[in-house]
C-alpha cells in the first residue's frame, strides 16, 4: 500500500530538494504536513501530481525569497493542489509573488484549482499593506474556485483608510 497522508515533524534542520522531489513523486500522496525549522526548497512539492493538501507548519522562520520564487513559478501550473497552508512568515513581497502566480493560474483553464490559501504575513507600513490587500482582492475577484483566504499572523497588518473601505465594500458584494 502507498502512503496517502504524511506528517513530517523535524526537531532540527529542514527538507532538502532531494527529499522534496521524493515526496512529490509519491503517486498516492494526497496530504502532506511538514514542520521544519528553516526555509527550504518547497517547489518540488508543488509539482506533485497527486498532492491536494500541502501544509508547512512552523513559526520558527521566514521564507527566503530563493525558495518562494521557484515555488510560485510552479504553482501557476499546478492542477491538483486544493489547499496551500504556509504558516512560516512571508514578506509582503513574497506574498505578492505567490498571489500574482495564483491570479495568473486562475486565468488558465487547466489550473487554478486552489480552494484554500493560508499564509502568515504582517505589513508594518501602510504602503506595503495596501499593495498586499490590493493583490489579495484581485486574486479573490479572479479565482472562481478560491473559497478561503486566511492570514495566520497575529501581528498587525497596517492598511490605509481607502484600502480598508474598499476591502469592506468587496466583502459585502
Amino acid at each position: 500500500p502507498s502512503l496517502e497522508y504524511v506528517q513530517l515533524h523535524m526537531a532540527s534542520g529542514t527538507l532538502n530538494e532531494t527529499v522534496g522531489k521524493a515526496l512529490a513523486t509519491m503517486p498516492h500522496l494526497i496530504s502532506l504536513e511538514i514542520e521544519v525549522n528553516e526555509s527550504f526548497p518547497i517547489w518540488p512539492l508543488v509539482t506533485s501530481r497527486s498532492l491536494t493538501v500541502l501544509s508547512v507548519v512552523s513559526t520558527q522562520f521566514w521564507w527566503e525569497m530563493k525558495h518562494i520564487l521557484p515555488m510560485a513559478d510552479r504553482l501557476e501550473r499546478n492542477e491538483v493542489l486544493r489547499v496551500l497552508d504556509l504558516e512560516p512568515a512571508l514578506s509582503c513581497e513574497g506574498l505578492k509573488i505567490i498571489v500574482a502566480s495564483l491570479r495568473s493560474a486562475a486565468r488558465c483553464e487547466n489550473s487554478a484549482s486552489l480552494e484554500t490559501f493560508q499564509f502568515n504575513c504582517h505589513a508594518q507600513d501602510v504602503e506595503k499593506g495596501d499593495e498586499s490587500v490590493h493583490e489579495l482582492l484581485e486574486l479573490v475577484a479572479t479565482s472562481k474556485q478560491l473559497r478561503v483566504v486566511w492570514n495566520h499572523s497575529y501581528q498587525s497588518f497596517v492598511v490605509g483608510r481607502r484600502s480598508h473601505t474598499v476591502t469592506l465594500a468587496k466583502i459585502h458584494e
